[in-house]
């Protein structure tokens, strides 16, 4: 089976920090997440009717919610307002996915240029 990237080409992995966007209405909500498995499944229904094979699987990302777009409001005072009830959440579009942080080095699937502060 195929390794699971995001839309950029880098390779999720549990332990990685994501951001995924959800539409709800007229609004999108992005949210941040680390991710807790990584793999391929079929539906539980298939195997009801049929011995399930590697082509019935699909790639699927699951992620542990931290924080979300919906949580700030302008003029933000610093406090963060959860009224989430769904903290752990299955993914299955990958174009939607981005990493934004490995869980070890490097960060992205591209060569970052480096970046260096003076006190000028």
């Amino acid at each position: 089976m195929k390794p699971i990237k995001d839309w950029r080409g880098t390779l999720i992995e549990v332990g990685d920090v994501i951001l995924y966007a959800v539409k709800h209405s007229t609004s999108v909500e992005v949210n941040e997440a680390i991710v807790s498995e990584v793999g391929y499944k079929a539906p539980a229904w298939l195997a009801e009717f049929r011995d399930i094979k590697d082509s019935d699987k699909k790639p699927y990302v699951t992620a542990d919610w931290i924080l979300s777009s919906y949580c700030f409001t302008p003029g933000w005072d610093g406090k963060v307002y959860d009224h989430r009830t769904i903290k752990r959440v299955t993914l299955s579009n990958f174009e939607g996915i981005t990493v934004v942080s490995k869980h070890q080095a490097p960060a992205f699937s591209t060569e970052q240029a480096s970046v260096s502060w003076s006190n000028s």
